[in-house]
């Protein structure tokens, strides 16, 4: 059942032997031991054999595609979409986001999901004009515990995600690249590395955010047609010294 799962999650390699992403899998196999243990207290997930492959990285979203995703969403998941959008945060931050979140300057302060330590990285970002108006339906609720957007999970709006992708001609990209979108844009204005860690609330230093800081090809092309520009006035300089 595993194997089949396997191969119908990576396909399989072109020799006809199985495939997978070795990270995504130690995960999902380190989930299911997890899960049946609570059944079986001796079971241990099994050796599997295959071919470590790496995930492809698809270039980064323009504005555009973001457009059309959003208008390609379930009604209902548009609000949490856009508060992705607009922050960076990862789909549970943004799914469970509280009343209590938004401070009374206008900005967000809230601990990360995945931050287990009262002392871990918090997500501190100023609430934009544009997603005040992309919330402006989305009622605040008066308790300060209460959910911005009860009734979804997780789940739910992952699914929901990649099937809007899907139908907006972008298999294959899902909530990460919304992340992947606030590093390759800050870097396409010229942010430091450290800074867009900063803007993605993670820890100082901390090597993940290089998988974030993608170039658009636009902008690199740019960049070369200046350094074309470049080399055909070194070329007349040295003609004239000629």
């Amino acid at each position: 059942m595993i194997e089949s799962y396997i191969e119908s999650r990576f396909g399989l390699h072109k020799s006809g032997k199985l495939q997978g992403v070795k990270s995504t899998l130690d995960k999902e196999l380190n989930a299911l031991q997890a899960l049946l243990k609570t059944a079986d207290p001796n079971y241990k997930k099994p050796s599997l054999e295959y071919i470590k492959i790496k995930r492809k990285k698809l270039e980064p979203l323009t504005e555009d595609q973001i457009a059309l995703v959003g208008d390609s969403l379930m009604a209902k998941y548009r609000p949490v979409y856009w508060l992705m959008v607009y922050t960076g945060m990862d789909v549970s931050d943004a799914v469970y986001f509280q009343a209590k979140h938004f401070t009374k300057d206008g900005w967000i302060d809230k601990p990360r999901g995945k931050v287990e330590h009262e002392d871990g990285e918090r997500i501190v970002l100023p609430v934009l004009p544009e997603l005040r108006e992309r919330l402006r339906n989305t009622p605040t609720p008066l308790d300060p515990e209460g959910r911005l957007f009860p009734g979804i999970n997780n789940k739910q709006t992952t699914t929901a995600l990649l099937r809007a992708f899907k139908v907006a001609g972008l298999p294959g990209y899902g909530a990460k690249y919304l992340r992947r979108y606030i590093g390759a844009a800050l870097l396409d204005e010229g942010y430091s590395e450290a800074w867009i860690g900063k803007a993605l609330s993670h820890a100082d230093g901390s090597k993940i955010t290089g998988r974030y800081t993608q170039v658009y090809k636009e902008t690199m092309l740019k960049a070369f047609k200046k350094l074309e520009q470049r080399g055909k006035n070194v070329g007349k300089a040295l003609s004239k010294n000629e």
